[in-house]
């Protein structure tokens, strides 16, 4: 009896033991997904008016396995590029070998003074001299000189925002809108993306937090409106995304008209492009809104949309889609408007597989759309796809432009972002690939590279992303700066 109660109990130790470590298995695992489950439905309840009570409560008992899960690709960045900063770009190693034998910042294949037509470019960048610190200057591309820096004290603008959480090399000072005054409207400051906008002198003048502003911003120099992409607005009524849509918005900074995506694909009739059996979590991904600047009085935007590799053209007077292109371009960027008909288009074609890498950026070129100027009483929406191939047609003209003529390493090779401008007066294309710190102007005639740029650290040959940098051809009529 005492043999087999001295098994009994061994029996009963080693479950014991067993199960103790099985519990705080299980518990581990249970506070994980506890934590996991609270950023998403925390987040999911940031953006909707149907607060959750707990939210606060959940999110401090969580908070180290949150701050685990959130940091994560930060961590595997710094251990990777050895930098606190977000803004380096993702692959250092693979980017050096592409421009290691490009100078660092500008190289120009010109003269000084030969290029009337060479216009300006604003750089809006991560500063790798301030470890990433965004940083906008004003480049005179045909005398090959720097004629303006915003000399901004970053962090004191987070704290005056209140933004405690992101440090002053994590951010973005996005796709810089230079105003007559010389001041600056940027967007992308996280968190909540507010629209900011800074004087010449680098000082904070006003700020909007109404929504959460991303991406691109054009100003429509007819009206002086400006348009951004917003997000913050809601959630759709399966609570599965969250509503996006752009805004019209003042010089001031102060909201004119908002206009919602849910709304404009079910006026029109399109809510089943947005939802499936499974629906995305993100089925825009507005990216670009782009004005038809006309004298004849019609409010029309061009409205990029990532997530269904599709581009739109908007009455906003009408609320009625003109036409819709979509597949010819795979999670695009950047579209813009080439002629006074609005019957020409460029897009900056990212060309992404499998929603994980790039098979190398192209440029395109639509002609023969429908004109806008002429669109007043269309009723249906024309509709252009790759699955029908209706271009030739409906006699569309697309031509592509990849770049091929330069070195494989020099061309733009961004999975997102990126940006691109068709310079008419210099017959060149303007292109940036900002996830790996690099920008180059493109002769259409003698398929070379007119300039370079590459974000590169002089010191430790680290490189940095760029911001969405605005190429002009002139700058505003009356610009000042404030002495």
């Amino acid at each position: 009896m005492r043999m087999e109660s001295k098994r009994l109990k061994f029996v009963i130790n080693k479950i014991f033991k067993y199960n103790r470590y099985f519990l705080v298995l299980l518990a581990s695992i249970s506070y994980s997904l506890a934590g996991i489950v609270a950023i998403e439905k925390c987040q999911e309840s940031f953006y909707s008016k149907n607060k959750i009570r707990f939210c606060p409560a959940i999110k401090i008992s969580t908070y180290p396995i949150t701050f685990l899960y959130k940091s994560y690709p930060l961590i595997k960045r710094v251990y990777k590029n050895q930098t606190i900063s977000s803004m380096i770009v993702g692959n250092n190693k693979k980017v050096h070998e592409r421009f290691k034998d490009l100078k660092t910042g500008f190289t120009f294949n010109y003269k000084k003074g030969t290029r009337e037509n060479a216009g300006y470019i604003i750089l809006s960048r991560a500063n790798p001299n301030k470890n990433g610190e965004p940083a906008i200057e004003l480049w005179d591309l045909n005398n090959q000189k720097k004629i303006f820096e915003w000399n901004i004290n970053v962090q004191r603008i987070l704290d005056e925002i209140d933004i405690k959480t992101y440090k002053s090399n994590s951010i973005y000072f996005y796709n810089p809108l230079l105003l007559k005054d010389g001041s600056i409207v940027v967007s992308q400051i996280k968190p909540g993306q507010p629209l900011i906008k800074i004087s010449s002198r680098g000082k904070l003048l006003k700020f909007n937090t109404e929504f959460a502003f991303h991406h691109s911003l054009e100003i429509d120099k007819n009206s002086n409106r400006i348009y951004a992409p917003i997000r913050r607005m809601g959630r759709d009524p399966s609570n599965s995304f969250d509503i996006q849509g752009f805004a019209t918005i003042d010089t001031n900074l102060n909201i004119i008209n908002v206009y919602s995506l849910m709304d404009i694909f079910e006026n029109n009739g399109l809510n089943y492009r947005i939802y499936s059996k499974d629906p995305t979590r993100d089925p825009f991904h507005l990216n670009d809104v782009q004005p038809y600047e006309n004298l004849i009085g019609k409010d029309i935007v061009l409205l990029s949309l990532r997530s269904l590799s599709s581009i739109m053209a908007f009455d906003l007077k009408r609320q009625k889609i003109l036409w819709i292109m979509e597949g010819y371009f795979n999670q695009q960027h950047d579209v813009d408007i080439l002629n006074s008909a609005g019957s020409e288009i460029s897009v900056f074609d990212n060309n992404v597989k499998y929603n994980k890498h790039t098979l190398g950026n192209k440029f395109i070129i639509f002609r023969n759309l429908p004109e806008l100027n002429k669109s007043s009483h269309q009723k249906s929406i024309k509709a252009f796809s790759r699955e029908a191939n209706n271009l030739s047609e409906n006699n569309i003209q697309k031509i592509e432009y990849t770049f091929s003529k330069v070195p494989k390493k020099l061309q733009p090779q961004t999975r997102s972002s990126g940006t691109s401008e068709y310079i008419k007066t210099n017959d060149s294309i303007f292109i940036e690939d900002s996830n790996n710190g690099y920008s180059f102007e493109y002769d259409i005639s003698t398929k070379s590279i007119l300039w370079t740029y590459v974000n590169r650290s002089k010191t430790n040959n680290k490189y940095f992303r760029m911001s969405w940098s605005r190429r002009l051809e002139s700058l505003p009529k009356g610009l000042t700066f404030e002495e």
